[in-house]
């Protein structure tokens, strides 16, 4: 798929789980001066990448960023999902999550299309409607971490030009290797530590790569205001 040559696409999160893939996928298709990535403090990138450290939180450095490289669509793929953590933390959550994308959709919104990529972690599994969740249900989140996705998805949904996306659970590589279900269990087993998964958790899968074709399929079709399931049985993005 070509996108325009006038789009001009920054995406936030750009070392998490997804977004790297997003990223990389779109890095060969558009030009490298359209493209431009931002992660988290103390992040290390390489100078000849289109890329830089910046807390989304940072309204200060965001306005710089808009008013520098003039984008056109954002891919906002920042957050924090980790269920442990966000418990034990849900201040730091709720700035991450929450205050971060009324940044994002205060700095961005009038002038910009943004894609959220959210999460299937804004239901709570109890009592599951027959067949699963569409995008028609209502949140019903249970964690801290579900709970601020779901209320980061109202204030992206005040941008004049949004559309959600929520995903299943990626799996594939991450940019440190420290990122993800698969990099987790590989470190337990590296060090001899005992993995303790889920026995009541039930969510559908999806690799990284279809994640990044999903991304581009959602920019190229120039869908807005609507909210998109990312993940089926199979591990397979559906638009």
């Amino acid at each position: 798929m070509s996108l325009p040559e006038t789009w001009r696409i920054l995406i936030t999160g750009v070392t998490s789980i997804h977004g790297w893939p997003i990223y990389s996928r779109l890095k060969t298709l558009v030009h490298p001066s359209c493209l431009y990535g931002i992660g988290p403090p103390k992040s290390k990138f390489k100078r000849t990448e289109n890329l830089s450290s910046c807390c989304i939180t940072d309204t200060k450095k965001l306005r710089h960023i808009r008013d520098v490289f003039h984008p056109t669509h954002i891919i906002h793929c920042a957050g924090v999902c980790d269920l442990d953590v966000c418990e034990e933390r849900p201040a730091w959550a709720y700035s991450m999550n929450v205050t971060g994308s009324g940044a994002i959709a205060e700095t961005f919104g009038a002038g910009a299309s943004i894609l959220y990529m959210s999460t299937d972690l804004v239901f709570s599994g109890n009592n599951p409607p027959q067949g699963g969740y569409t995008e028609e249900h209502t949140p019903d989140p249970v964690s801290v971490a579900g709970k601020t996705f779901a209320e980061a998805e109202t204030r992206i949904q005040q941008c004049r030009n949004y559309c959600i996306v929520r995903l299943g659970l990626p799996l594939g590589d991450s940019i440190y290797g420290d990122k993800g279900a698969i990099d987790w269990v590989e470190g337990r087993f590296k060090r001899n530590l005992p993995v303790t998964l889920f026995t009541d958790e039930f969510r559908s899968c999806v690799e990284c790569d279809a994640i990044a074709d999903m991304a581009v399929a959602v920019l190229g079709r120039q869908l807005h205001g609507c909210i998109i399931s990312a993940a089926n049985a199979r591990g397979v993005c559906t638009i």
